[in-house]
């Protein structure tokens, strides 16, 4: 099995030269948001589902859904990725390494991942296998007790709610990236960067 893996640097670019790239609708609302690195990931987002998915829709809670394929997209300190399966669920999250706090560490982690987690890197390992998974699933963190959502192995087969679910982890450039898809083998991932 192939998922594609669309990341999109938007340091590397300026807001107006990515205005430039589709037409942006007004129900992105892009004025209410100060911070320009946030209206690039929001402005990348949206021309990467627009150029690759086109036609799709909100589930109940908020995922994107399409009758095409199985997509997901994820955004952190200007990298936006797009993920995107034919044949299984998926999901994605991508968050820049930086600090973390001992309670927040304490609140997420079960036994093991609390003993696992001794930097900065490994805590991101962490969160954002919780992420991608809960988005494969499609519920977010919706009534969910987070210390019970599995990450370890990083690299390999969880089961969680019945279903089996494949995670890959992995750094690139000073982000932690994760990659669940709902199957029961390993899946080749290919990286496509603009």
């Amino acid at each position: 099995m192939k998922l594609k893996l669309y990341l999109f640097d938007t340091s590397k670019y300026t807001l107006e030269e990515l205005y430039s790239l589709c037409e942006i609708p007004s129900n992105l609302e892009l004025d209410k948001y100060v911070n320009e690195m946030i209206k690039k990931e929001i402005v990348v987002s949206y021309f990467l589902k627009h150029k690759y998915i086109k036609n799709y829709s909100l589930n109940e809670f908020n995922k994107p859904i399409s009758k095409d394929c199985y997509f997901n997209i994820s955004h952190s300190h200007g990298l936006v990725g797009l993920l995107i399966s034919k044949n299984a669920e998926v999901g994605l999250d991508i968050e820049y390494i930086k600090g973390y706090k001992e309670n927040l560490k304490k609140h997420i982690a079960s036994e093991e991942e609390y003993s696992y987690i001794n930097s900065n890197e490994s805590f991101y390992e962490i969160w954002t296998n919780k992420e991608s998974l809960l988005k494969c699933v499609g519920t977010g963190f919706v009534d969910l007790k987070i210390k019970d959502i599995p990450t370890l192995p990083l690299n390999g087969l969880k089961k969680y709610l019945n279903n089996n679910y494949y995670s890959k982890n992995f750094k690139y450039k000073n982000y932690i990236i994760s990659v669940c898809l709902n199957c029961d083998t390993d899946f080749e991932l290919q990286i496509i960067e603009n």
